[in-house]
């Protein structure tokens, strides 16, 4: 039962509830039942999709509504992967990951699944396994709640391009959340996804995708011109996600990474770091993004090795 304006959100509690009368008896006669993915139905009675690559998230609604063993996506590549193997010919595959990390990759760059798809199973802590429907002898990646610690210091890198850098700058910005939020309003009225935020004394800087600085632009440019003393714009941004254990608990890690973006010759335009233990985000010029990916793996996911790079 999803609920939302466009792109729905499941009603986990309502779905669970759904479940139970409609489709549990059958599962307990030993029938097997097949459920079509990507939709579902308002309380109106009305149906409403789950937007693209939606039938990943639902399978873990179903999975979370049957308090399921395991939820297994059947896909067309072996699991996540160290990087982007078309960036790292010789990424590897990962054998298992905790939720976190799988939910920073899937929504910072890794086309592997939906990013939606972790939530439901991570509440129950149910098992997600990612295969390949292609190659059903390989293992793929095993998700859940534990697993054991790495020796490298990142376990993948994932990255987002095509981004804008949109700052919005007032005096004493900072002082006036009432002004941030309306900012905030005006930018969510497109249902836009904004993948970073940064703020400072007079400044908010929002991380969007290319096609949609020409919407935000005309929104916020209808709000009180007195309020807003200049708006910049840098395009053409891609978003670095490194994801390993406890990041933030590591001492020196960020100068260890920044140190590789400085040999890539890259500026960090802007830094995402405490909001998640598992991962460390930052914006570069695209043109340079690919050059800041293969250092890090080369350096820091592959042992500290210099093979492909």
């Amino acid at each position: 039962m999803p609920k939302g304006p466009l792109s729905g959100s499941a009603d986990l509690q309502k779905t669970e509830a759904m479940m139970e009368m409609k489709v549990k008896p059958y599962v307990d006669e030993n029938v097997i039942p097949v459920i079509t993915g990507f939709y579902g139905i308002k309380g109106d009675g009305q149906p409403l999709t789950f937007g693209r690559g939606g039938s990943d998230y639902s399978a873990a609604v179903v999975a979370n509504a049957m308090n399921a063993d395991l939820l297994e996506i059947w896909t067309d590549v072996d699991g996540f992967m160290s990087a982007d193997p078309r960036i790292i010919p010789d990424a590897i595959k990962i054998d298992e990951m905790n939720f976190g990390e799988a939910a920073e990759l899937a929504y910072f760059g890794a086309k592997v699944l939906h990013p939606r798809t972790i939530e439901p199973v991570r509440r129950k802590h149910i098992p997600l396994k990612v295969r390949n429907s292609f190659r059903p002898e390989e293992p793929g990646t095993l998700i859940h709640h534990l697993r054991k610690p790495m020796d490298d210091m990142l376990r993948s890198v994932a990255i987002k391009t095509d981004l804008s850098i949109i700052s919005i700058s007032s005096a004493e910005i900072a002082y006036h959340p009432e002004m941030v939020s309306r900012i905030i309003a005006k930018i969510a009225e497109n249902e836009v996804a904004i993948y970073s935020i940064s703020t400072s004394l007079s400044t908010v800087a929002f991380l969007v995708h290319n096609n949609d600085v020409k919407s935000i632009l005309s929104k916020v440019n209808t709000l009180n011109s007195e309020d807003i003393e200049r708006i910049e714009v840098k395009n053409d941004m891609a978003l670095v996600c490194a994801v390993g254990d406890n990041l933030l608990s590591k001492c020196g890690v960020s100068g260890e990474i920044f140190s590789a973006v400085k040999e890539a010759r890259a500026n960090v335009e802007m830094i995402s770091e405490g909001a998640s233990d598992v991962s460390l985000n930052f914006v570069v010029p695209m043109s340079r993004a690919t050059d800041v990916v293969k250092i890090l793996h080369r350096k820091y996911v592959r042992g500290g090795t210099n093979e492909g790079f």
